[in-house]
């Protein structure tokens, strides 16, 4: 057994996990996980440490890469799936909570048809083999995206592009609780792009998506919700969340059993906004006023990064660039309890930021972000923490074209960080 362990070390399958170590910001030292180049990475972490991490590997066709771990000590499980000369995109993982089983989910393009393609596996097992889960119009602008509910099923949402037999439109599959496959239950007869979904503590979801842009409309759409049974059907009517928005909608689930949504408002200052959707136990949504962050004149997209923690609190992060004298900034806002919100922001560095930021909170809270270097050489940058109102400190170091890559998945107080390593696979983090 212990020379059967020794091999799976050597080939790269199997990563054991080291003893944590206190890092900045309560984090633990960074675990390298896998190798190769990364692309779109994604990742899902469970309150007793099960975590999932996945990314795509270029060039030379496509290679999906998932790495999953049982139990906040066990060993890192690599998988991949070579997808020859199919086109990934949008990788999305999920875990549940009742048997802990993973969903992987993504888009692939191929000479014969466009594609959304799933794989699952059980608890402990290994991951199937990947099966079709639908064909669509258009791989590259399906969106899929992926929420596990409180039984332990799952639906995923997805755009349908123009085919010569229908119009576009939004459809949505759910993988039944220990089940392997998605099955198509509900097709939304409305065109809509850039699709989210969000569980609430009813066993329901929230389906969010906002208008193809239109000749004429200046970048702007509109953003609607719409209320899922937990079968994956509409319930009710879609609402309006928004009548000129200039970026997506992004919805997070709260521990309150409500969910929190993000979005562009139509502020000529480009404000980002909050709003939190509560779905009713009748049909259709309620929708709370809107909170505005004010993100400033260069937020044109909404919070990049989302998080609501317990007893009322939340942080909402993102990024602005160097204006005049003022350096690239980090500013993300908190939400304490008694309903108050406190913004922060942070010059970065003259050099530029990379991607979005990330953050988490619970009983507190923290903000990652990655700031390139300034020097010679391939294009490296430094993962840094904070707490609100904290000096960054540097957590590790990520590489890539645009430095893009920094995910984040939490679980209560628990919080995976994860990162494109210098030298290959994944660098992971985690902290609570």
């Amino acid at each position: 057994m212990a020379r059967l362990v020794t091999v799976l070390v050597a080939l790269g399958l199997l990563v054991l996990a080291p003893a944590v170590q206190a890092g900045p910001s309560g984090f633990s030292d960074a675990q390298r996980v896998g190798d190769g180049t990364v692309s779109q990475p994604a990742a899902a972490v469970l309150r007793d440490g099960t975590a999932v991490v996945a990314w795509v590997q270029r060039p030379g066709g496509s290679r999906l890469v998932v790495a999953r771990r049982d139990g906040p000590s066990g060993p890192w499980r690599v998988r991949r799936l070579d997808r020859g000369s199919a086109w990934v995109r949008d990788v999305q993982v999920a875990l549940d909570q009742q048997v802990r089983g993973l969903s992987v989910v993504w888009a692939e393009s191929t000479r014969r048809e466009q594609r959304i393609m799933a794989a699952t596996a059980p608890r402990g097992g290994a991951l199937g083999a990947p099966a079709r889960a639908a064909v669509v119009g258009s791989a590259t602008q399906a969106g899929p995206r992926l929420a596990v509910l409180r039984d332990g099923s799952a639906l995923l949402v997805l755009r349908d592009g123009a085919r010569r037999d229908r119009r576009p439109s939004l459809r949505v599959l759910r993988r039944r609780t220990g089940q392997p496959r998605f099955a198509d239950v509900a097709r939304i007869e409305r065109d809509g792009v850039r699709p989210a979904v969000a569980a609430d503590a009813r066993g329901a979801a929230v389906l969010g998506w906002s208008s193809p842009a239109r000749p004429g409309d200046q970048g702007r759409r509109e953003l609607r919700v719409l209320r899922l049974t937990g079968g994956g059907r509409a319930r009710g009517r879609s609402q309006q969340l928004s009548g000129q928005t200039t970026g997506r909608v992004r919805l997070v689930s709260a521990p309150s059993g409500d969910v929190v949504a993000s979005y562009t408002g139509p502020a000529p200052d480009g404000l980002a906004l909050l709003r939190r959707v509560v779905a009713r136990a009748g049909a259709g949504l309620a929708l709370d006023p809107v909170t505005s962050l004010g993100a400033g004149p260069a937020a044109w997209r909404p919070p990049a990064a989302l998080a609501v923690g317990r007893a009322g609190r939340a942080a909402a992060a993102w990024t602005l660039p160097a204006q005049g004298t003022t350096p690239f900034q980090v500013v993300h806002a908190l939400r304490e309890p008694s309903g108050t919100w406190q913004r922060f922001a942070r010059p970065a560095a003259p050099t530029p930021m990379a991607g979005d930021p990330a953050v988490h909170v619970w009983d507190d809270a923290v903000v990652a972000w990655a700031t390139a270097r300034a020097e010679p050489g391939p294009a490296t940058y430094d993962v840094l923490v904070a707490r609100p109102g904290g000096a960054g400190e540097v957590l590790g170091t990520s590489v890539g074209p645009d430095g893009r890559g920094l995910v984040v998945a939490s679980a209560g107080p628990r919080a995976l960080l994860a990162w494109p390593a210098a030298g290959g696979g994944m660098d992971v983090a985690e902290r609570g």
